[in-house]
């Protein structure tokens, strides 16, 4: 957030030079900078948004699991069988 107060491209996201340092430039330079499948911006925003959908999953289906079965009364425990 701080790094979008100097312009959308003025910022330690656009070409991700802390990266390049950290892992000693061993990467093609690609995998830096832009958004390209590969580079470190589409893999981290796949790994976010992955780890989002898995939190917002996992925190509703009980919510949603215990409104279902608040709703129906004499519903049976075991799956496969009605009565």
């Amino acid at each position: 957030m701080i790094s979008d107060l100097w312009g959308v491209t003025a910022g330690f996201r656009q070409s991700n030079a802390w990266l390049a340092v950290l892992t000693g430039n061993l990467l093609p330079p690609t995998f830096y900078a832009g958004d390209a499948w590969g580079s470190f911006n589409s893999l981290a925003r796949l790994g976010t948004g992955l780890l989002a959908a898995f939190g917002l999953i996992f925190w509703l289906l009980p919510i949603v699991d215990r409104a279902l079965s608040a709703d129906v009364p004499g519903t049976c425990e075991v799956p496969g069988t009605w009565g």
